[in-house]
């Protein structure tokens, strides 16, 4: 009888004990079923591809963020919906020296600005939408310079970006079309029309001063 009580016991012992990991194991189940809906993943992209893929690209720094409101919550919850950003130069395309852009994903965990974004220089790909420029995280962004940033490595990509481009545009100058460094390629064939004429006007007033006076 001893025996049969000690085994019962026993048996309600391990089954109190294994409830709570069964239980656990359920919500780890569940977690990992909703969590690929509201967790932002991104695919790792190549810069080629990046580039290929937006109609803007554009180095510059943070000058101020905007934030939305989500739901209604106490404390209110907040995100980022864009930021405004100085152009340095436009590496893809042009635009002003000034712009906004907007978040476009409707993820809180998929918006790329954030406070550490402030004041600091960034390579954005961004997006053509309904007259507004977008990008989110999953874009492919580089932040250049900050806390827990490889200053070293996101100028290397930066610097292949500009390989892969060959030309960056200065902000707020339309493209000129010309080869050279700053946009100034076209104006060396002007150039040497000018230098030619100036050299034939001259040589035809010297070969005029040379012949003797009668």
């Amino acid at each position: 009888m001893w025996c049969q009580m000690r085994r019962l016991r026993s048996d309600d012992f391990m089954r109190y004990a294994l409830a709570p990991i069964a239980v656990l194991s359920a919500a780890a189940l569940l977690f990992a079923s909703i969590t690929p809906a509201y967790a932002c993943q991104c695919e790792f992209v190549p810069l080629e591809e990046r580039v290929e893929g937006s109609e803007i690209v554009a180095l510059g720094e943070v000058l101020s963020l905007t934030v939305t409101v989500v739901g209604d919550y106490d404390p209110p919850l907040t995100m980022s919906s864009g930021a405004v950003v100085s152009v340095e130069r436009y590496l893809k395309g042009s635009g002003a020296s000034t712009i906004t852009v907007d978040e476009s994903s409707p993820l809180t965990s998929c918006t790329y600005f954030s406070l550490r974004s402030l004041d600091q220089r960034h390579l954005l790909f961004l997006r053509a939408d309904d007259g507004r420029l977008v990008t989110h995280s999953c874009s492919g962004n580089i932040r250049l310079t900050g806390a827990y940033i490889d200053e070293n490595a996101a100028n290397a990509d930066l610097e292949e970006v500009e390989a892969i481009l060959g030309f960056a545009q200065p902000a707020g100058v339309p493209p000129t079309g010309g080869a050279g460094v700053g946009g100034e390629g076209s104006y060396y064939p002007i150039a040497l029309v000018a230098l030619g004429l100036a050299l034939q006007v001259g040589g035809a007033f010297a070969i005029v001063g040379s012949r003797p006076r009668r």
